[in-house]
């Protein structure tokens, strides 16, 4: 752009045109697009506020107003148009250019950013429509007045122009390219970047903010529309602006506010209404977000140059004569009142407005709260409530809630009720009936009671340390508050900026300011037995409930358990307690209501007599176990006829009989024997079905959705691409006899009971087929990862093309976070998990890798923090990519580092803590540091020997290792002792032909 001064200066009659800014950035732009900026003097009224930048674009002179700094709004925007027309008397028309919030509607105007839009009438409205500006009456809000369509001669100029664009495409890049020459310090803002990521989420998505990461880098990326195609160019789009006074940052009041438009609005922004009262003027906006959580200003430079651009083409359309034609603005009539009836009318709706403006901020404190409390911890035991809960009869559990024990608890001065019952005793359920009860005690007081509740669960035993179930009490009880409280609000200032995690104690400490805001707090603790025992988990939540309890009197702890567990049965000592059974009563409901969803051609659907049978002796042997009278009734579905019936009913009656000397867990697993028979009686494709099933949900490293397992099933191991015909139309879980259920909420597959895994592990697998499961994991796991479509490497963003990747290959989230996991695991490396190390290898995709294992790692630090189970095995995916390369001292660096936070937070013999003390011994072998390696496979070998036993397979693993150490340096005889060991050991345990024995021989050969 040049600059020009005349000896015959201009005067301000010279302009004919008028480009309004509410932004600096946007005035940026607007001079950056004339041909020509004015610089002689032109002196301005003294009570004109405005800053004016002048020049010419073709053949006009135009003159750039911007809004004052923080000054928005339709009424701001009138005052600069209102100085703007006195000071400029021969202003014709004027052109509103910036930038708005995008309305997205992906079937009827695919608006994304970048795009330009453009104001043109549209049905009953002028191009631009006030959507604050109206009356609230008793039905609600109604949209009053009118305003006016831009003027005729610019209407006629954007018919052209659309003819021109259709024909030769528009001129817009061209000068999006001069702007850059000109003036190159704009280019990296102004200018459209790879930087620039366009992605639409869903509308209840809300954003994931996070003070260290820009942009929505910690938000869910499969919460992500798609659309098609992927990537396009800029477009421009004519039709409806919305405009008002309030900043949209909802999806929801944007759709709402669209539909009550008919649909048809593109753009919402803050400034049009207040030009369109009889003021000539075009409005041209730059899209830069899409008025949602997710609005943030990364797009806002380059919008801003694309509305400037546009408007520049435009008005080389417009002839010169043409705007000396028309009346100036200032004399239209109508205008010389419209300013202040604007005001007037926007006064009379500030009760409407200020509604609004009310609803909006409670809606901006509620996205606020929501991001903290998600910040505290994702866990949420909502779903797991709700599973239980829908497994209540009426009725059931009045023997306990009616007891003297858990009255006096609930109702007066006891602090703690701890109930002890045996496995399968119905403890779960239980402990859903008194949360049921409780909430029914909160609601019925006027305010000050809250109920807040923890499911432990042996599945989730990572992820439940005692630090995340504090959170998790924390968040439940702030999400019944009003506001956050302040405790709340600067835990969550303190930490994370700096992407830190709170402390126990910390987080103990605001448990117990936000527990003293109110009257009386329940807090309900199931299965406290299934946690891990060790210090960050059992053992650190009993201690600080015992804190909060001393500390806070009107706290009330509700724990159940398994009985004998000497750590919880001390911490209980003086506490009242109750032994919790299935009650008599509560078991004969519970049979009554199986029989009466028996199939149609079962005996038992209308048989009274044999009804009465059934629930008369399973009331009598399930001895306090509700997990034996479900396994009991299962074994009676697909009974035919009554005879049948009875004589499993004998069965049942002669077990228990014959068990007066077993134990529960016996007793158990002799029921689960009999499962286990029932579905090996199926037809083999149902019995295969059902036992890969029962595989994939008793070993994944954590719960695996209907839609995961799925894919898990229909992976063919070595094939290179997913057969959709081998996908199994739904999953069925009946096939696997009562074992498995499937959560409604989550979609989970899971196993009926932790004994369940239990038995599975230990027996059914392990002794019954004499399987490793994990060998079958890992190469289903691998195949997944080599499928053709991976082969190219990482997503270049995460934009659709990842989006549709993950979407259709479901299993790949699971399969590449624990392959290692369950390779660690195998009893032998298989050829195909050789191959594909081998073959990213070859491919030399480390740096991909690295990448992806980069992304994953600082992630889950700042989601979960530096020292959780899944940040740890993140960090050794990491190393492990380093190892491939050679990179030992970085891979060294990390692996000492999740070798020393495994052994704080999950002790010195725990398997994880194991396996990353082998990781670090690897690499400094591999750098010949075989000193350093013995000493750490010396202590992994041991303590696996203690803690895992002298033949189970890592502990064989761990004594191969040691004996590599030894004959790399030569230490023949030590070597040879322990391969001999390792042979003879895999002989008796797997058999002299196996696999894993194979191999021992082979090592024992080449020593």
């Amino acid at each position: 752009m040049a600059t020009e001064q005349t000896d015959n200066p201009r005067s301000h009659s010279d302009y004919t045109i008028g480009w309004v800014c509410a932004l600096a950035k946007e005035q940026t732009a607007a001079t950056a697009m004339l041909d020509v900026e004015h610089e002689d003097d032109l002196p301005i009224p003294q009570d004109d506020y405005n800053t004016y930048t002048r020049g010419s674009i073709g053949k006009h002179n135009v003159v750039i107003a911007c809004l004052p700094e923080g000054n928005i709004g339709t009424n701001a925007a009138a005052t600069v148009v209102k100085e703007m027309l006195r000071t400029f008397p021969s202003i014709r028309f004027g052109l509103m250019v910036g930038i708005g919030g995008g309305i997205p509607n992906i079937l009827d105007h695919d608006v994304r950013l970048g795009d330009v839009v453009v104001s043109v009438p549209q049905d009953t409205y002028g191009g631009v429509v006030q959507w604050d500006l109206g009356k609230a009456e008793q039905e609600g809000f109604r949209r009053t007045g009118s305003l006016n369509h831009p003027p005729n001669l610019l209407l006629s100029a954007v018919s052209k122009l659309r003819t021109h664009h259709e024909m030769r495409g528009p001129r817009i890049p061209a000068y999006l390219d001069q702007m850059a020459k000109k003036w190159p310090l704009l280019a990296p803002k102004y200018l459209r970047s790879p930087t620039l990521k366009d992605t639409l989420f869903e509308p209840d998505y809300i954003h994931k903010a996070h003070p260290a990461k820009i942009d929505c880098q910690v938000c869910d990326i499969t919460k992500a529309l798609i659309r098609n195609p992927v990537e396009r160019n800029m477009k421009i789009h004519y039709g409806l602006i919305a405009s008002g006074n309030q900043v949209i940052k909802n999806a929801r009041i944007r759709d709402e506010l669209n539909d009550k438009l008919g649909g048809n609005v593109l753009c919402i922004e803050m400034e049009a209404a207040g030009l369109m009262h009889n003021f000539p003027c075009l409005i041209i906006r730059g899209i830069c977000d899409y008025a949602d959580s997710h609005k943030n200003k990364r797009w806002q430079e380059h919008a801003a140059a694309v509305a400037a651009a546009y408007a520049k083409e435009l008005l080389e359309e417009v002839q010169p004569a043409a705007v000396n034609r028309e009346r100036a603005a200032r004399d239209i009539p109508e205008l010389k009142n419209t300013l202040s009836k604007v005001c007037g009318l926007v006064n009379t709706t500030a009760t409407a407005v200020n509604g609004i403006r009310t609803t909006i901020d409670s809606n901006e404190r509620q996205n606020e709260k929501s991001r903290v409390l998600d910040w505290l911890t994702d866990i949420d035991f909502g779903p797991q409530h709700s599973l239980h809960r829908d497994k209540q009869l009426p009725g059931t559990g009045k023997w306990f809630l009616d007891s003297a024990e858990y009255q006096t608890w609930r109702d007066k001065d006891v602090g703690v009720l701890f109930c002890q019952g045996i496995q399968g005793a119905g403890k779960t359920i239980l402990s859903s009936i008194v949360i049921e009860d409780l909430a029914s005690v909160s609601r019925s007081l006027a305010c000050g009671t809250e109920v807040a509740y923890i499911y432990c669960d042996y599945k989730r035993q990572d992820e439940q340390t005692a630090l995340e179930l504090l959170s998790s009490l924390t968040k439940q009880l702030c999400l019944s508050m009003e506001s956050l409280p302040p405790g709340v609000r600067a835990l969550h200032k303190k930490h994370a900026s700096k992407c830190t995690r709170p402390s126990r104690q910390e987080m103990t400490q605001v448990l117990g300011e936000v527990i003293q805001g109110f009257t009386r707090v329940y807090v309900v603790v199931d299965a406290l037995d299934e946690l891990l025992d060790d210090d960050d988990h059992r053992n650190a939540l009993v201690d600080e409930l015992d804190n909060l309890g001393r500390s806070s009197p009107n706290l009330k702890i509700f724990v159940t358990s398994r009985p004998l567990l000497a750590d919880i049965s001390q911490f209980f000592y003086d506490a009242s307690k109750v032994d919790i059974f299935a009650n008599q009563d509560d078991v004969g409901a519970y049979v009554e209501g199986r029989l009466s969803k028996m199939p149609f051609s079962s005996p038992l659907h209308t048989n009274r007599v044999l009804q009465q049978e059934v629930k008369e002796i399973i009331s009598q042997v399930v001895r306090g176990m509700f997990l034996l009278a479900q396994l009991y009734m299962d074994s009676l579905r697909d009974k035919c006829t009554p005879k049948e019936v009875r004589n499993v009913l004998r069965g049942m009656q002669h077990q228990n009989n014959t068990s007066n000397g077993l134990s529960v867990e016996e007793r158990l697993y002799k029921a689960y024997d009999e499962t286990m028979a029932r579905i090996n009686k199926q037809k083999p494709d149902f019995q295969n079905l059902a036992t890969q099933i029962l595989l994939w949900i008793t070993h994944a490293k954590r719960p695996l959705s209907t839609e995961e397992l799925r894919h898990a099933l229909a992976v063919e191991v070595g094939r290179n691409e997913l057969d959709e015909d081998n996908l199994i139309a739904s999953l069925d879980v009946s096939i696997c006899a009562g074992l498995a259920i499937v959560d409604d909420k989550s979609q989970e597959v899971r196993l009926v009971h932790y004994t369940t895994q239990e038995y599975l592990e230990q027996c059914y697998f392990k002794l019954s087929l004499n399987i490793n499961p994990h060998n079958t994991i890992t190469e289903v796991c691998v195949t997944y990862l080599m499928y053709s479509i991976f082969k190219s490497g990482p997503c270049k963003s995460k934009g659709d093309d990842y989006i549709g990747r993950i979407r259709t290959h479901l299993l790949y989230f699971y399969a590449a976070t624990y392959w290692r996991h369950h390779a660690r695991l195998c009893s032998e490396p298989s050829k195909l998990l050789l191959e594909f190390r081998n073959q990213d290898r070859s491919q030399g995709r480390w740096e991909e890798a690295e990448k992806l294992d980069m992304q994953v790692m600082e992630t889950r630090k700042v989601k979960l923090g530096a020292d959780h189970p899944s940040t740890l095995t993140s960090m050794g995916n990491l190393a492990s990519t380093f190892w491939n390369q050679g990179r030992w001292e970085e891979a060294e660096k990390l692996e000492v580092q999740v070798m020393e936070t495994s052994k704080a937070k999950l002790g010195a013999d725990h398997p994880d803590t194991l396996t990353s003390m082998a990781n670090l011994a690897s690499t400094y072998r591999s750098q010949g540091r075989w000193e350093e390696a013995e000493k750490l496979e010396v202590q992994v070998m041991e303590m696996s020997k203690a803690k895992l036993g002298a033949d189970h397979p890592s502990t064989l693993t761990s004594i191969a290792n040691l004996a590599l150490t030894y004959k790399n340096q030569g230490r023949w005889g030590e070597a040879e002792k322990l391969e001999v060991q390792v042979m003879e050991t895999r002989k008796a345990k797997l058999g002299a032909d196996h696999p894993s024995t194979l191999t021992s021989m082979a090592n024992l050969a080449f020593t």
